[in-house]
């Protein structure tokens, strides 16, 4: 069995246990998962994150199941989770990859069994794919972060660029878990008028972590659209705030 030196005093054992424990801590921060769940217009989705630090961003993978649907997505975000690239794959005959170059975001591959190659124009805020993901980062700092930028695959805007814009944010506690203090951010979509779609973006205030949002469209008075964040949200916290 090995012994500690006689010669190694208390402290300098305790500090070395300390620095032990700071670099396993550390390397288990590096690496997070986490999943989402959401609801749109009866079709039920899920989506599980991998999250690890790379460099000076993140990288994060995705796999999701959307109808019947199988969709693996891959993503090389930068220090403030804004995407740099972004590669979506699904076995509905869609294989594309996406790359931000000044203010365009280069599309190129194959979507619903056509080839496409495009580019699409973005100016005035970050392209943050994940939206939720985004809003973390803006409940720390909005400076730049009026509008998020994603791209969309669905109609009616389909694999087109679009803005969304920060109209208000307000101290709002969760509706079903009153005791959850959290940021709300009502979002819109930019060049359209707010009955068309706004969107409450809850993000925890204790950690920053996204949590919960619901969506109203063409005037509807009841959520038309869902996504809950399930999984280690603490342990997803960690990730950003070091």
């Amino acid at each position: 069995m090995n012994k500690i030196p006689r010669n190694l005093s208390f402290s300098r054992v305790s500090l070395i246990v300390e620095l032990v424990l700071c670099l396993s801590r550390a390397a288990f921060a590096d690496a997070r998962s986490f999943s989402y769940k959401e609801w749109d217009q009866k079709i039920f989705s899920t989506a599980d994150f991998t999250m690890t630090r790379v460099n000076d961003g993140y990288s994060i993978s995705i796999v999701s199941m959307k109808g019947a649907a199988h969709i693996t997505q891959n993503m090389l975000c930068d220090s403030t989770l804004a995407t740099r690239q972004w590669h979506y794959k699904s076995d509905q005959n869609t294989d594309i990859s996406l790359c931000r170059n000044g203010d365009c975001i280069e599309v190129s591959g194959v979507f619903q069994g056509n080839p496409v190659k495009k580019k699409l124009a973005i100016e005035g805020g970050p392209w943050c794919q994940i939206i939720p993901l985004g809003l973390e980062t803006a409940s720390r700092d909005t400076s730049g972060r009026s509008n998020l930028w994603a791209v969309s695959l669905d109609r009616p805007a389909v694999l087109k660029a679009v803005c969304f814009h920060i109209d208000k944010i307000s101290n709002t506690p969760l509706s079903d878990h009153p005791e959850i203090r959290c940021t709300c951010f009502r979002m819109s979509i930019k060049g359209l008028p707010c009955q068309i779609w706004t969107g409450d973006y809850f993000i925890r205030q204790s950690d920053h972590v996204f949590l919960y949002c619901q969506g109203y469209a063409f005037g509807s008075k009841k959520p038309t659209n869902s996504i809950e964040s399930l999984g280690d949200k603490k342990a997803h916290a960690n990730l950003t705030d070091r």
